[in-house]
């Protein structure tokens, strides 16, 4: 991303103002990019993980109220017939590794509900917090959106307009893990990344 990106912006405008705090290497693993190595890990390359959602020619499965849809981001600025004109939002996840099961947490950049900040050597600060329901799963693998920690988010368009949305206007992304088949990962194996939540609307 930095490759892309640095000439166009500063690194202020990736440090989620509602997170915790700011990873202390963010300038360094931005002008580094690919090749950041992170001193305190092992590792000779280290993947970071930053404060957003990049969802250019992204795919993956929706888990809606009314089933699962086949989610396709953004190839060209104007969208498309089936193209989300979402670019980027909030990182707004659950599962995925945060904190072994049970029980399951939920992770942002923004602040949640009852939330404790978090950091990893290799996340940049986030906030992690629970459900205050008891969970009453979509169906056997999924949380119902009525069950998510109550927060407010920010999403980008590929027009340049940005919405904020609440924990009640999103929908669960489930990452492809087989392309061929569209099997996704779901959120009962040790390797899932976990569910990524976007607007509703951003879902054709």
């Amino acid at each position: 991303m930095s490759a892309y990106l640095r000439d166009y912006l500063s690194i202020e405008s990736l440090n989620c103002p509602g997170a915790p705090d700011r990873h202390k290497y963010l300038s360094e693993m931005w002008d580094a990019g690919d090749d950041w190595d992170n001193p305190e890990t092992p590792q000779e390359m280290d993947p970071m993980s930053g404060s957003y959602c990049f969802f250019w020619d992204y795919e993956a499965v929706a888990v809606t109220d009314q089933g699962k849809r086949w989610f396709r981001g953004a190839k060209r600025p104007s969208g498309g017939r089936k193209y989300s004109t979402l670019l980027a939002c909030d990182f707004f996840g659950y599962s995925g590794g945060y904190d072994p099961s049970p029980p399951r947490t939920y992770a942002s950049c923004e602040r949640m509900a009852k939330g404790q900040e978090r950091s990893t050597q290799l996340l940049a600060p986030y906030w992690s917090g629970v459900s205050e329901a008891v969970e009453k799963p979509l169906d056997a693998a999924y949380p119902s959106a009525v069950h998510l920690p109550k927060m407010r988010l920010k999403a980008v368009f590929t027009d340049g307009h940005v919405e904020n949305y609440t924990e009640q206007d999103v929908v669960a992304l489930d990452v492809i893990s087989n392309r061929k088949t569209l099997k996704t990962f779901g959120i009962d194996n040790s390797d899932t990344p976990g569910l990524f939540y976007v607007p509703r609307i951003a879902v054709k």
